[in-house]
């Protein structure tokens, strides 16, 4: 649905329903679907490693022997560490 054509919908719910504080879910639940989403077809590029199941190359890191799926690996002046080692945690201490 084109920009246009949702502020018309929308400014005829403002206009039943003036004088109330807020729209709320009685006016939207007066459109219908069409009127409140557009719909299209999409491509969605995904590489294997997204899909479940995914069985991917497992390495090991040099340092601490930890392993590591999924491309998570940092490689660093030649060698494979995993984040932790390379020092990218995803936590801190609290």
């Amino acid at each position: 649905m084109s920009d246009d054509v949702s502020a018309h919908y929308i400014e005829e719910v403002r206009r039943q329903f003036h004088g109330h504080k807020r729209l709320g879910e009685g006016a939207i639940a007066q459109l219908t679907d069409d009127q409140l989403f557009a719909t299209q077809w999409v491509k969605v590029s995904l590489s294997p490693e997204e899909f479940p199941g995914y069985k991917g190359e497992r390495v090991v890191c040099d340092h601490c022997g930890e392993g590591i799926n999924f491309r998570r690996e940092v490689r660093r002046q030649g060698k494979v560490l995993c984040r932790g080692c390379a020092g990218e945690n995803y936590y801190e201490p609290a």
